[in-house]
């Protein structure tokens, strides 16, 4: 067996990190009855903030946090700075026309981050060093997520596309300049 995947296996359920297919993973998942992050209301039970399935994972219920065996995405940190830049929530971003403009907007968006888990949260922050939790990369996302969802023997149907995501992408990684650039490596 793997060392990877636990051995006396509960259920499995899911850790919510922004602009990390978590909506897909909610989504497919829901569609085979199986409920995670939004669906799941004993994580999001957490009463402060507006997207409790999206608190960081250390503030969650001990005894939640112990009934489950949990797992997370996670992203590269550029990638995933400029999918929130992009995010459908956030309508300002698309008015936004010039490189300087972009970079300042995310750097003030970094530095008033939430710190107990929302958009722009350290992915790391997310961990808890007393729960094993699988880690699933984004950039592998289809074939991890089998892997993991055949271990624990969830039949949740998988389609490699993306569902979440802004089609107007005017800027790129590339246009990150090197304030936010440090900045991104400083925090992430």
């Amino acid at each position: 067996k793997n060392k990877e995947f636990f051995y006396n296996k509960k259920e499995l359920k899911f850790i919510h990190i922004t602009k990390n297919a978590g909506t897909y993973i909610e989504d497919t998942a829901k569609k085979s009855n199986i409920l995670f992050g939004i669906h799941h209301k004993e994580y999001g039970n957490i009463k402060n903030g507006i997207s409790p399935w999206h608190h960081i994972f250390p503030n969650v219920n001990k005894n939640v946090k112990d009934k489950y065996d949990w797992f997370m995405v996670v992203r590269n940190p550029y990638d995933r700075i400029l999918s929130e830049y992009y995010c459908l929530q956030s309508s300002t971003s698309h008015k936004i026309t010039d490189k300087k403009k972009m970079n300042n907007y995310l750097i003030n968006k970094i530095k008033n981050r939430s710190k107990v888990g929302d958009h722009y949260t350290e992915q790391y922050k997310y961990l808890d060093p007393n729960y094993n939790i699988h880690i699933i990369k984004y950039e592998n996302l289809i074939p991890e997520l089998k892997k993991l969802y055949k271990n624990y023997n969830l039949n949740i149907e998988l389609i490699d596309k993306k569902i979440n995501s802004s089609k107007i992408r005017k800027f790129t990684t590339d246009d990150f300049n090197n304030d936010l650039i440090t900045l991104i490596n400083s925090v992430y």
